[in-house]
């Protein structure tokens, strides 16, 4: 048995085996460094030789998408595992995470199937590299490939009102969430709060009407209805 096409011609084979070689040399050389390395206490986790410092992560985000002709969710794996290795030192270093965006912009644009990425933009690059906008950008490109989830709304809300501070939004926001399946009940009280506090009494009845047709128990009715009575 061989894992190489019968019908490869010699040229082909020739490549594959040089590829493969020089794969395996990448290997050892790697580990030979590896071994005469020294610890720098400053990075740990990070390879040092000769004054130089290696990654020994997946390469540049820059370069993988069009260096590897792969399977997109791989490399989207890849450069996930860098993300992870360029977040993790930045906060043992109280870095500023200036490269966050462009690592989970490259992961959503190569697999924008894969959901959780976009939260992780949404809940992180906000706090963490103060850039709400950026994070805002992602988490509305990943509302164009996942609107039918709640939690990618609820991070759309959570953003519009404590970094955008614009509640007429974010209640709006929450609301959508609340309608998607999985949704908790506390969205529409949330929402309906948030709509009472904008004093925008036609968003808060439409919130109310609306919640109604989908909750069943009295006391989840009875909760909503109140938010009617404390209209400002």
């Amino acid at each position: 048995m061989t894992l190489l096409p019968k019908r490869w011609s010699p040229i082909a084979i020739a490549l594959f085996l040089c590829a493969t070689l020089l794969l395996q040399w990448k290997v050892v050389s790697l580990r030979l460094k590896a071994s005469r390395a020294e610890i720098n206490p400053d990075c740990p986790w990070c390879i040092e030789y000769d004054g130089a410092t290696e990654n020994p992560l997946p390469p540049s985000v820059k370069i993988t998408p069009f260096a590897f002709a792969a399977d997109p969710q791989m490399i989207a794996d890849f450069i996930w595992m860098k993300t992870a290795y360029y977040f993790g030192r930045e906060a043992l270093q109280d870095g500023t995470y200036t490269n966050l965006y462009g690592y989970l912009d490259a992961i959503t644009r190569i697999d924008p199937q894969w959901e959780a990425p976009f939260l992780f933009a949404g809940y992180m690059i906000p706090p963490f590299a103060k850039d709400p906008d950026g994070g805002y950008e992602l988490v509305l490109s990943g509302l164009d490939h996942h609107d039918e989830k709640w939690s990618l709304h609820f991070i759309k809300a959570y953003i519009e009102w404590k970094e955008f501070e614009n509640l007429p939004m974010a209640a709006q926001s929450l609301f959508d969430a609340s309608q998607r399946e999985g949704a908790p009940k506390m969205l529409l009280y949330l929402s309906a709060t948030l709509a009472n506090k904008a004093s925008q009494k036609a968003l808060t009845e439409m919130i109310v009407r609306q919640g109604l047709k989908k909750l069943t128990d009295e006391t989840s009715r009875k909760r909503l209805l109140e938010k009617l009575e404390n209209q400002p």
